[in-house]
């Protein structure tokens, strides 16, 4: 079954790279992406309001600029309560290059996410860590 991936970082770089990666994987079917919290909460809040599909899979980042990973996952939380299509089917990941312990329990405390991922580096981490989400 293909999968509907979003991602939402401020690091360009990365999501050049993992856009790259995503066009590989044939369990991809689409991705779109963010830049930060911000953009990613305007576009979510449109997909719900015109009733579009939304990602099978949202990874997210820590710290981004205007709307961080955290401050994203509580207004999905809102969302949630007042939109059945984010209720099931979606999943959310937070991916990350934060070493912090602290930040792991946060993550898992907002009680939504599926789980923390490491950041991997390198073209192959990325292939690799994309396969394990999709297949």
């Amino acid at each position: 079954m293909s999968k509907n991936l979003f991602f939402i970082d401020d690091d360009s770089i990365f999501l050049r790279l993992i856009t790259r990666a995503c066009k590989k994987i044939e369990a991809i079917e689409s991705y779109e992406t963010a830049g930060d919290g911000e953009e990613a909460l305007e576009k979510l809040k449109h997909w719900l309001l015109k009733e579009r599909a939304l990602p099978d899979i949202f990874l997210v980042d820590i710290n981004m600029l205007k709307i961080n990973g955290f401050e994203f996952l509580d207004q999905v939380k809102i969302l949630k309560k007042q939109h059945k299509p984010l209720q099931n089917g979606v999943s959310f990941f937070m991916l990350t290059s934060s070493l912090h312990d602290s930040d792991r329990e946060k993550a898992y405390e907002t009680g939504i996410i599926n789980g923390f991922l490491q950041k991997p580096f390198g073209k192959d981490g990325f292939e690799s860590l994309l396969k394990n989400l999709v297949e």
